[in-house]
């Protein structure tokens, strides 16, 4: 081969290799922005349950206290220790 038909071929070689580089950052660009798009949205649901926090608790516990209320109050027919 000629000293021209290496440099074509080293043109085309580095062509190649910086179009996949360009590639490669595109899609890492890519999944970088997809992540930090879905950390985003974590952090506001994350907020988001914080924020609904105390009225889950009160609620659950409203619940539970009503269920507790009803199984005393059931006669002992219905296996309530209490008459």
């Amino acid at each position: 081969m000629t000293n021209r038909a290496y440099r074509i071929v080293l043109s085309d070689v580095a062509r190649t290799v910086q179009n996949r580089a360009q590639m490669f950052s595109a899609i890492s660009q890519s999944m970088h922005d997809a992540a930090e798009d879905r950390f985003g949205q974590l952090e506001d649901d994350l907020s988001e349950w914080t924020r609904r926090l105390p009225w889950l608790v009160r609620h659950s516990l409203r619940g539970s206290k009503r269920v507790r209320q009803q199984w005393w109050r059931q006669p002992r027919s219905m296996g309530s220790p209490v008459g």
